[in-house]
């Protein structure tokens, strides 16, 4: 009987599960856990620190779905090595498992930005539900609360905290979602964030964490200071040194295939640990683990090409990011916006590719975005994009 291990609290073990289950092959599943809970889903933490979910609904399946698919379950481990040459795993209390497959969907711990003060308590990261946790008993009774994000995400987080009551700083670098956006649609958009309670702080980061034990303060890159004794770093990524001494190819991910694998062949890395990673939604990352399970079957793959898509919806707007927009000046781009609606369409394009965009209440033309960045319907211009404009298809 062949064996795997998944590593990880992803969706994505989910699929390999049930995809291996349902083969005709028997196979013995292993499940090792970093934290003291079953997989969840990272997709609805917004929801769970704007009060709108409880820990029990983050979790992809009951307690119960793990037995009768005949999962041995192992809990908060403390991985200590793993050799990829010999197959096995090594764990802190001098245990070891061994396999034939092995997927990676985490590694303990993350790399802090390289400032003064990550270590102090109050700093956290966001990969892990214990993360989320401990915003919420520290964040509604803190001082100040502060998310450095360069992504829409961040947005979401700051804007999930802000239903306690309290305000939120939001710091974003000249590199980040807000610099994507027009000045004219950053004049419009900012002051209707921060009626909601939060308040954004453009073109800078956090240079250090000031405090003894405790966050009590930080000190941003244009050096002024404001209380926090909750500061959010989401975007920090996965610390690889368990992996460092592996034959693994990798930079700040893992790097992957089409179908997961790693360039040592029975070894995968999905969702947030794999270089083509873009998908946040629980679906997406199931159908990474199924992807995962049938190369290990040696069934047919299909090549399904998928845009990266997140969405920021409220009672007042709709924030929709497709692909990879960013606010390098070596690209191209058109955009269009009516202050009066509020309705803002930014496509991203580098070589006469689009690459990404970004449309504020304009669902309506989702559809038409999302041909452009697939490839399906060509460009409605072809000279100087940057200058000429798109000439069809503009929001209405």
């Amino acid at each position: 009987m062949k064996k795997i291990v998944c590593i990880g609290n992803s969706p994505a073990v989910v699929g390999i599960i049930d995809s291996l289950r349902s083969s005709q092959e028997p196979w013995e599943i292993t499940w090792v856990g970093l934290e003291d809970t079953l997989p969840y889903q990272q997709s609805l933490f917004v929801d769970f620190l704007a009060g709108k979910k409880n820990a029990a609904q983050l979790l992809c399946r009951p307690e119960s779905y793990y037995r009768d698919t005949q999962v041995n379950l192992h809990l908060e481990k403390k991985i200590t090595r793993i050799n990829l040459t010999r197959q096995k795993i090594h764990f802190e209390e001098k245990q070891q498992l061994d396999y034939d497959f092995l997927v990676f969907a985490d590694t303990p711990g993350v790399v802090w930005p390289d400032i003064k003060g990550t270590n102090k308590t109050g700093v956290y990261a966001l990969h892990w539900l214990s993360d989320v946790k401990g915003i919420l008993k520290s964040a509604p009774f803190g001082e100040g609360v502060f998310v450095q994000s360069d992504t829409l995400r961040g947005l979401q987080i700051a804007h999930a905290l802000a239903q306690h009551g309290k305000e939120i700083g939001l710091v974003t670098s000249a590199q980040g979602f807000f610099a994507s956006l027009s000045l004219e649609c950053r004049q419009w958009l900012i002051p209707q964030l921060e009626k909601t309670g939060v308040r954004i702080i453009e073109n800078t980061t956090i240079a250090e964490i000031l405090g003894e034990g405790e966050a009590v303060a930080v000190r941003l890159q244009s050096g002024k200071i404001y209380a926090a004794q909750t500061i959010i770093f989401p975007e920090a990524p996965i610390d690889l040194r368990l992996l460092k001494e592996t034959p693994l190819q990798m930079t700040e991910r893992i790097s992957v295939n089409s179908c997961f694998q790693t360039n040592v062949e029975n070894v995968f890395a999905i969702d947030q640990l794999c270089s083509n990673n873009g998908c946040t939604l629980t679906e997406d990352l199931i159908e990474q683990g199924k992807m995962v399970a049938a190369k290990i079957l040696g069934q047919e793959i299909p090549n399904v090409l998928k845009i990266d898509e997140s969405a920021f919806n409220t009672d007042n707007w709709q924030i929709t990011v497709l692909g990879k927009p960013t606010a390098k000046a070596d690209l191209s781009s058109w955009e269009q916006f009516d202050p009066a609606l509020g309705k803002y369409g930014k496509l991203f394009i580098v070589d006469q590719r689009p690459v990404g965009a970004v449309l504020i209440n304009a669902p309506d033309q989702k559809d038409q975005y999302l041909s452009w960045l697939e490839g399906k319907t060509p460009l409605p211009v072809t000279p100087d994009l940057a200058t000429e404009g798109l000439q069809q298809g503009l929001p209405s």
